[in-house]
């Protein structure tokens, strides 16, 4: 049976809650507290911490989305079954509960890297759901665009990540094989989780800004996974990948942005550039039937049915490539995920203006995956990043775009 680490539910046995207020605590921490009786010391725990914070709160999972099983006072010591990242895996009773790191005098994560406190700063005061990173293909061929597209990428969207020793942002990652590529994740968000806590904020809550909101990889692509040349992410690594960053991501708001060939179709079915229609009439469904077993599909299937997955339907430069689709939460959970034609130009927009035009649905739609087709890419929007970035955006943009040309 498959193991999906981030969203699969535990099933509890009973415990015994006692309710106590506390001075520092928000109404949400006064309830369903645990009594400090029923915290039971197992000796085989993996470490103890203490708990450095007025209350802190307990949950089913490693993040804030995960549900509150009750909390911790200042004082108090637990035993660490885990570490995932930003938090801790503790006994909590006859149940295991998480905790965030930085609540307690638990070591951060080993790491080399410094950090200011302007840094710490800018990712309390930017980064509400989570930090950016993105990680470029480091081989010969291909290098000056793979770099270009993630030098600027970087700047653009203020990405993290490690330089001369030191957290900082507006940087990018080379990777020439998968583990470069894991460690890479893994030694950003070691050192995040250790800047912020050794450069903490009165009252500040870091818990909802240590984990990864977007991971964006460009380099070569291949319909069962990603192509760095001496080392390949293929299918066969996902779960290994997702054991090793569980924790470091923000599940409940996660995207993963795959500029990358032919990573979002099925390894049996060729897929053309833009090719949708049959004769005069758009499909009305995406032709493709077999977006299921893609790389991005089984990527998107392992982290959680709340992360969004993008990836390219066939062979096409970075981000200029506009056959694309998501799978995930943004595709509603299609198994085949949606086209990213459907979600700039959505079910709701064809009847609207086939209704305000006076002409069929499918003239509408037509009209639209026709505007679609030629102008993908407009001018001074970074070759199409904001495709996958900033698909509600681009959505917009590209319906004005038509609107304007259909008064």
């Amino acid at each position: 049976m498959k193991h999906n680490r981030w969203f699969k539910i535990a099933v509890f046995g009973t415990a015994i809650f006692m309710g106590f207020a506390l001075n520092s605590c928000s109404d949400e921490e006064e309830n369903a507290m645990l009594a400090d009786d029923d915290l039971v010391e197992v000796q085989s725990a993996l470490s103890t911490a203490t708990i450095t914070k007025g209350a802190v709160s307990v949950r089913t999972g490693p993040g804030t989305w995960y549900e509150r099983i009750g909390g911790l006072r200042h004082g108090k010591t637990v035993n660490i079954k885990e570490e995932h990242g930003a938090w801790l895996k503790i006994e909590y009773g006859d149940v295991d509960g998480w905790i965030f790191r930085s609540d307690t005098d638990f070591a951060s994560p080993q790491s080399s890297a410094g950090c200011s406190q302007e840094i710490a700063d800018f990712i309390r005061d930017n980064y509400p759901d989570g930090y950016n990173v993105v990680f470029a293909y480091n081989g010969s061929d291909q290098a000056a665009e793979f770099h270009g597209q993630a030098n600027s990428f970087s700047k653009e969207y203020h990405t993290l990540n490690i330089s001369d020793g030191a957290l900082t942002k507006d940087k990018y990652k080379k990777v020439a094989k998968y583990s470069e590529f894991k460690k890479g994740v893994l030694d950003v968000g070691n050192a995040v989780i250790k800047c912020l806590a050794d450069n903490p904020r009165e009252g500040f809550d870091d818990s909802k800004v240590s984990q990864v909101k977007n991971l964006t990889v460009m380099t070569h692509g291949f319909p069962n996974g990603l192509n760095f040349g001496s080392n390949s992410f293929d299918t066969g690594d996902i779960p290994d990948f997702g054991s090793a960053v569980y924790g470091y991501f923000n599940n409940s708001a996660l995207r993963v942005q795959l500029y990358a060939c032919s990573t979002a179709r099925n390894p049996n079915t060729k897929e053309d550039w833009f090719e949708r229609y049959s004769g005069n009439q758009i499909l009305e469904e995406d032709p493709f039937k077999n977006g299921d077993k893609s790389f991005a599909r089984k990527l998107q299937l392992e982290m959680g049915p709340d992360v969004t997955v993008f990836g390219h339907t066939t062979a096409g430069h970075l981000s200029g490539n506009y056959a694309a689709r998501c799978y995930g939460k943004m595709a509603d959970g299609a198994v085949n995920g949606r086209h990213m034609f459907d979600i700039y130009f959505p079910k709701s927009f064809v009847e609207e203006q086939a209704t305000r035009l006076g002409i069929s649905k499918d003239e509408a739609r037509l009209s639209m995956y026709k505007y679609y087709r030629s102008n993908g890419a407009f001018p001074g929007d970074n070759s199409g990043r904001d495709t996958f970035m900033d698909p509600e955006g681009k959505g917009q943009k590209m319906r004005n775009a038509w609107l304007k040309n259909n008064p």
